[in-house]
């Protein structure tokens, strides 16, 4: 089946190789047995999960043993530069990937010079010690995190089984998350800016709710369907920051993005932290969102006409508006408590509840924006967050509302890692002249060549204990 060309081609690679080629072949005729022969039906889906969980063991075996010749070609290149003592000859190391659990067999080094205890070959793969769960595959599973549970992003990311704290362990992990990845942003020149502000109730692991922050930057709105709007230059920033660092973060941003200071309106409920970007941003307005005066409207005057409190607003006429409310009172005094309630809020936001009605182009739609990136991972279902975990999650889904890429962050996050994993400049210097030595002594590997004819025989359905596929689900650690 399988011929290797056998000049110093080891015998694990043979062996695996030759496995490799016996599950494949056993796989295929396993699978056209049971969809010609059977008297069940051998559904795609079954085809499918079948042929995922071959492609798995495959690519496991592959992988171990590609490990397995590195770290010998390590171990070469160190034991002539004649700086490493091999303290072990094979510590084994399990990592999850996307594939399953990879076991990683490696010697184990002592740094004559420094007397520090090295993995070569975790060093060159840029692998901390304290990582269990491969770069890749974790950032696969922290983008599932932002759309579901821990527990499905799992399920989502690795046939491994991973524990609810794992996964949080990697998102607490990560630095925050910023708004953008670009490094430059070219300006462009606009004359106004609009900025949608909100915030979203989240309830924590402590009994306790926090707000979080959210405020969506645009430049105008168009119609792409019925009842649709599309945001031009949509740019999203959330957190937990203190108000005025919030503040500056935008402020920081438009500097960025526009030319000169447009004209800036600032759209939300009225909350003292959200009228705190009047005092940060330069040439800024407060306008109150309509969804929030029809609100506190509708607590007024019920189901009944709104006429009269418009008319009251266009008009600057408080004492028309507190007649009416006077009137409200008398006419249903069961409703006492939210008549008051509406009457207080608009009194108390009447000039930005003026300016809201006045300018009829300025349509929010913060409520949808909260919705839709905020509340439909963190607060629609009862969950208990951590700060950490809420703001980082928060942070996620801005970034992929600001359309960039998680798996970049993640990536480029687990690189920092991959930085200070090195203990200092002399010890990276040190692997640098390792690998160098490896890469001068390297040589191909053998040529392999495959022969097109097919075995006979089904193993995979004889015996259940020692099936193609059971060998598969473990590793190719069973010879067939």
């Amino acid at each position: 089946m399988c011929q290797i060309t056998q000049s110093k081609g080891d015998l694990l690679m043979e062996f695996i190789l030759q496995q490799v080629a016996d599950n494949c072949t056993d796989f295929f005729n396993f699978s056209e047995n049971k969809i010609l022969n059977d008297e069940e039906i051998y559904s795609f889906f079954q085809l499918m999960e079948d042929f995922s969980t071959l492609i798995n063991g495959v690519a496991i075996m592959m992988l171990e043993v590609f490990l397995s010749k590195l770290d010998d070609q390590l171990y070469k290149a160190a034991k002539q530069e004649k700086r490493y003592h091999v303290q072990e000859k094979s510590r084994e190391r399990t990592i999850t990937t996307q594939w399953g659990e990879v076991k990683i067999a490696r010697r184990y080094y002592k740094d004559k010079i420094t007397g520090e205890f090295v993995y070569l070959l975790d060093r060159v793969l840029g692998l901390p010690s304290h990582k269990q769960v491969d770069p890749y595959c974790a950032s696969k599973i922290i983008k599932h995190t932002i759309f579901m549970s821990y527990a499905n992003a799992v399920e989502a990311s690795t046939p491994c089984q991973l524990s609810r704290q794992t996964v949080k362990n990697l998102v607490h992990s990560l630095p925050t998350p910023p708004t953008t990845l670009q490094t430059e942003i070219k300006a462009k020149s606009v004359e106004t800016v609009y900025i949608e502000v909100d915030e979203d109730h989240v309830s924590l692991q402590t009994g306790k709710n926090i707000n979080m922050k959210l405020a969506t930057v645009y430049t105008d709105k168009v119609d792409v369907g019925s009842n649709r709007m599309e945001l031009v230059e949509k740019h999203s920033f959330t957190g937990l920051e203190a108000p005025e660092e919030f503040w500056m973060q935008i402020d920081s941003y438009l500097a960025e993005a526009y030319v000169g200071t447009p004209k800036v309106y600032i759209i939300g409920d009225g909350a003292s932290w959200i009228k705190r970007g009047l005092d940060v941003l330069p040439n800024s307005e407060f306008i109150l969102d309509r969804f929030h005066l029809f609100k506190y409207m509708t607590k007024i005057c019920g189901k009944r006409s709104r006429k009269e409190l418009f008319a009251s607003l266009e008009t600057n006429d408080k004492a028309r508006f507190e007649a009416y409310v006077e009137q409200m009172k008398e006419k249903y005094p069961h409703r006492m408590k939210q008549i008051i309630a509406g009457a207080t809020y608009i009194e108390n936001q009447w000039d930005y509840a003026r300016a809201s009605l006045l300018r009829p182009d300025i349509r929010s739609s913060t409520e949808a924006h909260v919705s839709h990136i905020l509340s439909a991972r963190l607060s629609s279902r009862p969950l208990g967050w951590s700060k950490k975990g809420a703001e980082t999650i928060a942070k996620l889904r801005v970034l992929v509302d600001n359309n960039e890429s998680i798996q970049e962050f993640v990536m480029s996050a687990y690189r920092g890692d991959t930085f200070n994993y090195f203990a200092s400049v002399e010890t990276a210097k040190v692997l640098s002249s390792v690998k160098v030595t490896a890469k001068k002594m390297r040589k191909p590997y053998p040529y392999i060549t495959y022969s097109p004819t097919p075995r006979t025989g089904i193993p995979g359905v004889q015996k259940k204990s020692n099936g193609w596929l059971q060998a598969i689900k473990h590793g190719g650690r069973r010879i067939l």
